[in-house]
């Protein structure tokens, strides 16, 4: 059954964009809400290479590599 009414306000492309991340992003939550625990320690390992490999690139940075704020 379609919707009743959609309004005929055309978007900009931008909000298109921030619209499909914000699904994506409810997506993605939902889709871990269900996974059982086997599921997730496959996510989770895999989060944890992801990061290794991001952090061997030099592409996340650790507290030693940020400069200072405040000189006592």
């Amino acid at each position: 059954m379609p919707r009743a009414s959609r309004s005929k306000i055309q978007l900009s492309e931008e909000e298109k964009k921030r619209r499909r991340r914000e699904q994506k992003k409810l997506s993605i939550r939902r889709a871990r809400a269900k996974m059982n625990e086997a599921e997730l320690e496959e996510r989770r390992s895999q989060d944890r290479e992801r990061y290794r490999r991001k952090k061997e690139q030099g592409k996340i940075k650790t507290i030693k590599d940020y400069t200072p704020l405040f000189h006592f």
